[in-house]
């Protein structure tokens, strides 16, 4: 594994300490939690990969997932906060599927430079990312070609919720707007029940 991998929240990167991590563990009790997780595996699991990288893995909850469905598969899961590749690395220890799945610190500014991925995803962390435009081209770079990447969020809760979440959410238009001042188009959008993926493409 490169030793380029670094702890690299940005300015104004919302930043996951100790207790914040652990707290963040208790997320998937929530049953619209539970929803989304259902909803990114599923639908990562139906492209083609050997390999894949979680981009902001935070407990490994949805790559843990992916690497015990897809037989075959290898996982990397990158996170900024060692608290949570803390986390993501026990729980991988407890479920016997180390051999198959690995977590250590980075992020889209900090990726490793040994080896290209067929796939990589973020699930519910682009939204807080600072400079999403070279954060996408640099994930692009880390694919092989024909390989995919594909941003999984929450575009939204409903009703007064929209309003008490609007940090947190992202929608189509958002996502356009990124794709389009990046000048990555997007290759395929899915909508459902309140969530989004919009995929792309590296040729």
């Amino acid at each position: 594994m490169s030793s380029n991998l670094q702890p690299a929240y940005l300015p104004g990167e919302e930043e996951f300490g100790f207790f914040s991590s652990h707290m963040y563990t208790l997320a998937r009790l929530v049953p619209s939690i539970r929803r989304f997780h259902s909803f990114v595996v599923e639908d990562v699991l139906s492209f083609n990969f050997g390999s894949v990288i979680d981009i902001g893995s935070g407990p490994g909850f949805v790559l843990e997932r992916v690497v015990q469905q897809k037989m075959g598969s290898w996982g990397l899961g990158i996170d900024p906060s060692p608290h949570m590749v803390k986390i993501a690395k026990r729980r991988a220890s407890k479920q016997g599927i180390s051999n198959r799945v690995s977590y250590a610190l980075g992020s889209s500014h900090a990726l490793p430079s040994d080896r290209q991925f067929d796939l990589a995803y973020s699930s519910l962390s682009f939204h807080h990312w600072k400079e999403r435009e070279e954060s996408l081209r640099n994930v692009i770079k880390s694919l092989k070609p024909g390989g995919s990447f594909n941003i999984y969020e929450v575009a939204s809760v409903g009703g007064f919720g929209n309003r008490a979440a609007a940090s947190h959410l992202m929608g189509k238009e958002d996502l356009l707007k990124v794709s389009g001042s990046s000048g990555i188009p997007i290759s395929s959008i899915l909508e459902k029940d309140g969530f989004i993926r919009a995929s792309f493409t590296k040729a």
